[in-house]
């Protein structure tokens, strides 16, 4: 959810049925944010959203989304990301449930 600094009255948001339970990273006029889901349930992985006239784009208009792949563990129950993305010099790194340290060029 975005709020207004001044009065903290909300300006933006989105709902994900996905877990998001990563600190996103605000860039520019990009947010980007990781995603787990159970079973593959859901939508997870890496989600990189635009901001419009202030706004958020609608997650069906996701700038891209980067797929998380299945967890390390036996069950495999869990595909995602649950740790903050961070972005350095145009790159976005993050940890995925796979063990894996992704790097992506935005």
């Amino acid at each position: 959810m975005g709020v207004d600094s001044q009065t903290g009255e909300a300006i933006t948001g989105f709902s994900l049925s996905a877990f998001y339970w990563s600190t996103p990273a605000l860039v520019g006029d990009m947010l980007y944010i990781g995603g787990t889901s159970y079973r593959h349930s859901e939508k997870s992985g890496l989600l990189a959203m635009k901001l419009v006239n202030g706004k958020f784009t609608s997650t069906d208009q996701a700038q891209w989304y980067f797929p998380g792949e299945e967890t390390l563990e036996a069950s495999g129950d869990w595909s995602g990301v649950a740790s903050s993305p961070v972005v350095v010099d145009g790159v976005i790194y993050f940890g995925g449930l796979d063990g894996k340290l992704y790097a992506v060029r935005d």
